[in-house]
């Protein structure tokens, strides 16, 4: 059975508990999806235009957001009274501040060696932490709280 904890909200109804047990597998779920996806964004993309990132970086990127989103559904669930609700509110405040770095990278690049983002690629990279916000968001709210 995994281990659950349920957090009484001001009006007495209980928030869903999370399901420790079940973060890993849904971490595991979200980081699949997210790069498959963003996959076939990146190949969508390319077809419109040239791609300063490669595949390599979409997966792996697409990878650690679905563990940095673990890590923090694992964390409100242990110390936060609504977890779920405050990881919705987390999820909408990272990916409207994800949403400047592409643009930013029109600019400059986002680490050292790496190219100037093109238009395709900005728009590309936009709808990308999209997609990852939406599998680890769905992957986690959907299926690590008890039911």
């Amino acid at each position: 059975m995994p281990v659950t904890r349920q957090a009484p909200t001001p009006h007495g109804a209980a928030s869903p508990a999370v399901a420790f047990a079940r973060i890993p597998a849904m971490v595991i779920v979200a980081a699949m999806a997210s790069v498959a996806l963003n996959l076939l964004v990146w190949f969508a993309g390319s077809r419109m235009g040239e791609m300063v990132i490669g595949r390599r970086e979409v997966a792996l990127f697409s990878v650690i957001g679905a563990m940095a989103g673990g890590a923090v559904f694992a964390a409100l669930g242990r110390w936060a009274a609504r977890p779920v609700p405050r990881f919705t509110l987390l999820t909408v405040v990272v990916l409207v501040l994800y949403a400047f770095g592409p643009p930013s990278a029109a600019y400059a690049p986002y680490m050292e060696g790496a190219a100037v983002f093109n238009m395709t690629t900005v728009v590309a990279t936009e709808v990308m932490h999209l997609v990852s916000g939406a599998c680890v968001y769905l992957a986690l709210t959907r299926g690590a709280v008890a039911r």
